[in-house]
């Protein structure tokens, strides 16, 4: 389950976090313990060039939550929260440089 700007959706595991966009596509993701007005990015675990992780539990277990930016080609953003707990987000940059994000 994520919520954007309110409104819960469900979203299966195959399917990226960042929603795609017709017009642009996802360029970078941000992962932030808890609100993303705090700042707090948290680091991945492992990043390589085309893949990566960041273990997310220990925020749900201190009484937080997961919030993550996708960052779009065009300049735009988009904040979505993760409030039920997840374990892991991971990320991997296929081809043609299409960033997707899963989270479990």
């Amino acid at each position: 389950m994520i919520t954007i700007a309110g409104t819960a959706f469900a979203t299966p595991k195959q399917q990226s976090i960042c929603p795609e966009r017709s017009k642009s596509f996802v360029n970078s993701v941000q992962v932030f313990d808890g609100p993303v007005a705090d700042l707090a990015i948290l680091v991945p675990d492992e990043a390589k060039p085309n893949q990566g992780f960041w273990k997310l539990d220990y925020v749900y277990a201190a009484g937080r939550t997961v919030n993550v930016r996708c960052e779009y080609a065009d300049k735009t953003n988009l904040d979505i929260n993760l409030p039920e707990k997840i374990q892991k987000c991971s990320y991997r940059i296929d081809a043609k440089k299409k960033l997707k994000l899963f989270c479990d």
